[in-house]
């Protein structure tokens, strides 16, 4: 999977997400948040057909998993 490419992108997509949900908690930064997607990503397999759908379903992770 691509995670090493343009995270620039990835976090300019991601500024999108309201303030609350980038943060599962106080503590837990933006960076994580994308280890974490990555994590989870790879210990169920998930593969994506492009950049923009890994760039789209890690939004939807973060919003699910950052309350």
């Amino acid at each position: 999977m691509i995670f090493s490419k343009k995270l620039s992108h990835l976090l300019i997509f991601l500024s999108g997400v309201s303030a609350g949900s980038l943060r599962a908690t106080e503590d837990v930064t933006l960076n994580e948040q994308i280890s974490l997607f990555k994590t989870w990503s790879e210990t169920y397999d998930k593969v994506y057909a492009s950049e923009k759908e890994m760039m789209e379903r890690m939004k939807v992770w973060v919003e699910n998993h950052g309350k």
